[in-house]
């Protein structure tokens, strides 16, 4: 978590997985105007903003229908947009949501995975 200018910025990963591997993901950029406390706290910030947009705005209705009124993060992709412009112009506690990158994931890496081999280095 990063605070600038009181706003609170979170990275955020959803991922997919299928037959035991990550098969897709989506991370996103948040910025609220509070704190949010653990995963759940961002989710309930995401899930607020998102149900109002659904309810209230024509845009937001068609991503629902979109979405076979089982709307997700790939889903809400697709209408990043309107879902943009429409969450700048409310006081809600989450004041912006930025796709960094989605997409289908072919091969990945352990995170702590060893990217030197020590023994090379003294040659």
């Amino acid at each position: 978590m990063v605070k600038k200018d009181f706003e609170f910025e979170f990275f955020l990963p959803f991922i997919r997985t299928e037959d035991g591997r990550t098969s897709t993901i989506a991370i996103i950029r948040l910025l609220t105007r509070q704190p949010c406390q653990g995963t759940e706290g961002k989710t309930r910030a995401i899930i607020q903003a998102v149900t109002c947009w659904v309810r209230d705005t024509v845009k937001g209705r068609a991503c629902w229908n979109y979405s076979s009124s089982d709307l997700n993060i790939g889903d809400l992709a697709s209408y990043e947009s309107y879902f943009r412009r429409w969450l700048k112009t409310k006081k809600l506690p989450l004041k912006d949501l930025e796709f960094i990158w989605v997409g289908e994931v072919s091969d990945s890496m352990y995170y702590d995975r060893h990217l030197v081999e020590g023994e090379r280095l003294d040659k």
